[in-house]
């Protein structure tokens, strides 16, 4: 039964280890970059493999056409005029005040509930990332209760 509770320490303690490396590359970011690099650099890999396949032959021709577009558009602007006539379309602007007013209370709610949600989602994820660990703990007290009770 010693052994027994000796084997179970000794793996209860390889599963936390495990767990708390796994916790701290999440953490880190760590597996994200490395992951990142090697698809990029297999992007850029593939790209020049297929760019040395389309190399174009000797005596080839290229040509090309030369196009020319032309738009027109009417507006005016609000910016136009002396400081004076802005100043009064400015004043005579109907609910400006309360249009900003509106707008900036509507953007602190998103602000809050997007600070929230990624509190919340930040939490979830580093208590989702210990659970290898406590089980590997769990797993080393059950070894030290089996090498007591034998």
């Amino acid at each position: 039964m010693q052994t027994f509770g000796t084997v179970l320490q000794l793996s209860g303690s390889v599963i936390t280890l495990g767990g708390l490396l796994y916790a701290w590359h999440v953490a880190s970011g760590y597996l994200k970059q490395l992951r990142e690099a090697t698809r990029n650099r297999w992007t850029q890999l593939s790209n020049s493999l297929a760019s040395f396949g389309r190399q174009t032959p000797p005596g080839s021709v290229g040509a090309s056409l030369p196009v020319t577009a032309t738009t027109t558009a009417d507006m005016t602007l609000k910016r136009a005029g002396t400081v004076e006539e802005r100043l009064e379309r400015l004043e005579n602007e109907p609910n400006m005040s309360s249009q900003l007013a509106r707008l900036t209370s509507t953007l602190r709610d998103e602000i809050d509930t997007a600070i929230t949600a990624e509190r919340d989602e930040s939490n979830a994820i580093r208590l989702k990332d210990i659970y290898p660990a406590l089980f590997g703990i769990v797993v080393s007290m059950a070894g030290l209760v089996c090498q007591l009770a034998g």
